[in-house]
């Protein structure tokens, strides 16, 4: 799906309540083990998009510098965040590797004015989001472990014991998540990309057809 075939969405502020959920749009979680190319994939159909206002790339808050790590995201101190959570600041929160994470809250205006976002997550917060949203969309990134082993050893963030770790925590189960799309990334950026399309496409004609 080119930028230009999605949806036209105009965003206003209302918030649609659905059985106690936000409903209207969506939020994609995109989650998978360490290596298995998150980022690749998300930011590789960001530009496929660019520009198009029903589509929401999340910039993450997390408690390590901003030039820590190969996201952009913003950076912000463990005592900001809890404080944030705390007051309810925050669209989903987690914590993982010592750091605490969070979506900003404007994913919940996003969502509640009709539009889709998409974020880099954790199945940590898969249960709260299916309590929060109406319509959530799990994209489950994965690679053979060996295939895993690699890509972690090439990047050289990791220790030996921290690649092992990782590798350790790669086995996912998503318990009761009515709507999870896997996509084992071993071929080209392009066919990943492709498939990670497709899911997003798929999620949003079904978010089409509720209205």
């Amino acid at each position: 799906m080119r930028g230009d075939a999605l949806p036209d969405q105009s965003l206003t502020a209302t918030q649609a309540q659905v059985d106690g959920r936000l409903g209207h749009g969506g939020l994609v979680i995109v989650v998978g083990p360490s290596g298995a190319g998150k980022d690749s994939l998300i930011e590789g159909y960001k530009a496929k998009v660019a520009g198009h206002s029903m589509l929401m790339f999340v910039r993450r808050l997390i408690t390590r510098p901003a030039e820590a790590g190969h996201e952009d995201h913003e950076a912000i101190s463990y005592t900001e965040l809890e404080k944030k959570i705390e007051n309810g600041d925050v669209a989903l929160s987690w914590g993982a590797h010592n750091l605490l994470y969070a979506l900003p809250k404007s994913v919940d205006s996003h969502i509640g004015s009709g539009g889709v976002a998409i974020a880099n997550g954790s199945r940590r917060i898969i249960p709260h989001a299916l309590a929060k949203y109406q319509h959530t969309l799990v994209i489950h990134i994965t690679a053979p472990v060996e295939v895993l082993a690699h890509r972690l050893a090439q990047r050289g963030r990791e220790t030996e014991e921290d690649i092992a770790s990782r590798l350790r925590r790669a086995e996912m189960t998503f318990g009761s998540a009515p709507n999870v799309t896997t996509i084992e990334n071993v071929s080209s950026l392009d066919v990943g990309v492709a498939l990670f399309e497709q899911a997003i496409e798929t999620f949003i004609k079904g978010l089409s057809q509720d209205r």
